[in-house]
């Protein structure tokens, strides 16, 4: 069952976008290479440690870090910039991974023995990718976690006991929390979703 989600507004989102490219556009970091793309596509990111990118496709922008040495992926979001507000914090926990502000997050994690948990985005591909490295970590505990598109939820999903919304989709965490609950539907931090961790994750019960 395909739903229509509140709030989502696509012209204001493509405005966003553009106010967005425009701030990145006066960005100057020391000590960081910055190698701006034609027109509006992006940037390229360089320090010490990292290789980043920042690409723009049309009301999307996509976020990628990897380790120059060992090309090993550290951080990776892509997000519909609806909220210029939320996207700007999306871009903070980006940057403050690429000039090594903040630590990445730890990959402790505790869970309900037996535990049922939905992990959701818009397609269901970059929630699949993150469930799996949650399934593999609380899999002893006997916890199943689960992946789909959000417009794919059915009534039956109530038997999950978490429902968790990739950053990308906060836009739906008001009409999935009416219909589901509060307690039972929360927001994955841009942080944690895009490193592979579950700092801030309610997974205990």
């Amino acid at each position: 069952m395909r739903r229509q989600t509140a709030g989502f507004d696509r012209e204001q989102s493509r405005r966003n976008a553009g106010c967005i490219h425009k701030d990145l556009a006066a960005l100057h970091l020391e000590n960081v290479c910055i190698s701006r793309k034609p027109g509006q596509e992006g940037m390229d990111i360089c320090t010490d440690r990292y290789k980043a990118m920042i690409s723009f496709h049309d009301d999307i922008i996509e976020l990628y870090i990897e380790e120059r040495l060992t090309g090993a992926l550290v951080y990776y979001l892509h997000f519909e910039t609806y909220d210029y507000e939320e996207s700007m914090n999306n871009l903070r926990s980006f940057f403050d991974v690429l000039l090594e502000r903040k630590p990445v997050p730890g990959t402790e994690c505790t869970a309900a023995e037996g535990m049922r948990i939905l992990i959701c985005c818009t397609s269901g591909i970059t929630s699949s990718m993150y469930a799996q490295i949650l399934q593999e970590k609380l899999e002893p505990a006997g916890v199943q976690v689960d992946a789909r598109s959000y417009m794919m939820l059915e009534p039956a999903d109530d038997q999950y006991d978490l429902i968790l919304l990739a950053p990308q989709i906060r836009y739906a965490l008001p009409d999935l929390q009416a219909q589901y609950g509060s307690d039972k539907v929360h927001m994955i931090s841009a942080m944690d979703f895009a490193t592979g961790s579950w700092s801030g994750l309610p997974l205990v019960s």
